[in-house]
């Protein structure tokens, strides 16, 4: 119906993506109140985090952040054998082609970019095809987007 009228959760703050290496932080997104910014005081920290080396800094300070402590907090229900929610009830998961599609190359089948999608991330371009390959992706859909 295009006169319904979409209602968003006051109590989510944080839209986030999986993929096939679990949290994806490369593209999300935030409602902007005290919890978000609470949430990116502690991700970021201070200076000397030991996340600020790490290869992929922010997506290991946010998993660290959101996931980390799970094993403590989900104990007993999987003792139980509930199935808890890995995130805090202010985090929602949607399905990744919503806002972070892949190119072909790192996607699995259903969550390739094509015509219609939010956003191409080139996530793992360069890492799983070399510098030569992901450039001349880059190119090749800077060509299709100028198209659109």
């Amino acid at each position: 119906d295009g006169g319904a009228q979409l209602e968003v959760d006051p109590g989510v703050h944080l839209l986030l993506t999986e993929d096939s290496q679990m949290l994806n932080t490369a593209i999300f997104l935030m409602r902007s109140s005290s919890w978000s910014l609470d949430l990116l005081q502690r991700v970021w920290g201070p200076g000397d985090s030991p996340f600020v080396s790490h290869t992929w800094w922010e997506q290991a300070a946010f998993a660290q952040e959101l996931l980390g402590k799970n094993h403590r907090l989900f104990a007993q229900p999987f003792a139980e054998g509930m199935q808890p929610l890995p995130y805090p009830p202010e985090v929602r998961v949607v399905p990744q082609f919503e806002i972070n599609s892949y190119h072909p190359i790192s996607c699995r089948s259903d969550e390739a970019w094509r015509r219609g999608r939010f956003v191409l991330s080139f996530n793992g371009a360069q890492s799983l095809s070399g510098p030569m390959v992901a450039r001349v992706l880059h190119a090749n859909y800077y060509e299709l987007f100028c198209q659109l």
